[in-house]
């Protein structure tokens, strides 16, 4: 009966180490932002060239590329990264961001792979990301022959990723995260159809899109945890009424 009662101590200590593991970690606050289209595009004129070979005169036509990017500015709130000592991780501040038609209901993640912007530390974090072929988010699958509607909204995780074996290794994230911010919307003009990207600006590889990160609620785990510890007092009580009663 004392094993038993010893084990039951062992295990509701447990279950409180891990409920201060969660309740280290502040639930951050919802996000302000700002998103405008910053249009750098730019005309090459007509030029020719002589072929070395052959002495013919080569035409080069006149060109446009098209080099426009969506710039975030994202209102820090006050937070410095710090290491927990009861999960053995650095738990910082991120950004994820969503986006979707105008027209549509579902909404769909700017990153993968646990690679969120990090909060930048000073009053404001800027976030640039490049539109068409140019950017490795679902950007650059946008319509670019008519005007297009896009919202956008933003949430603040404060926590960590990991790495994941479960259905194939994928980044988690543990930790808090805020509600969502109001939704902004955008109008992205269409491109000129003699578009031309700069190949300097083309990513040289593309991360391959991995689970969505699964919400870690961690109202619902303090639910867990209490009912678990309501549980436990019950089966002790019990215990020392029939130990008491042997």
């Amino acid at each position: 009966m004392r094993k038993v009662i010893l084990s039951l101590l062992i295990f509701m200590i447990t279950i409180t180490m891990v409920t201060g593991v969660f309740a280290s970690i502040p639930k951050p606050s919802v996000p302000e932002f700002a998103v405008k289209l910053v249009d750098s595009s730019y005309d090459i004129p007509e030029s020719s060239s002589i072929d070395p070979y052959t002495g013919q005169t080569i035409t080069i036509p006149s060109r446009h590329v098209d080099n426009r990017t969506l710039e975030f500015t994202i209102k820090n709130q006050p937070f410095t990264s710090y290491h927990d000592a009861n999960s053995g991780r650095d738990i910082r501040l991120y950004y994820n961001i969503q986006m979707r038609g105008h027209f549509e209901e579902d909404w769909i993640g700017l990153y993968y792979s646990g690679d969120y912007p990090e909060h930048s530390g000073s009053e404001y974090t800027k976030i640039s990301i490049p539109l068409g072929s140019q950017s490795s988010t679902p950007l650059q699958w946008l319509p670019s022959d008519s005007d297009v509607q896009v919202d956008f909204r933003v949430e603040a995780c404060i926590g960590y990723f990991y790495r994941t074996i479960d259905f194939g290794e994928a980044w988690r994230f543990d930790g808090e995260k805020s509600n969502w911010s109001s939704t902004q919307t955008i109008t992205i003009p269409k491109a000129n159809h003699t578009v031309v990207t700069p190949s300097s600006s083309v990513p040289s590889s593309h991360n391959p899109p991995c689970e969505p990160l699964r919400p870690v609620v961690l109202g619902w785990v303090g639910v867990v945890v209490v009912s678990l510890l309501v549980v436990v007092v019950v089966l002790l009580v019990v215990l020392v009424f029939l130990y008491r009663r042997r």
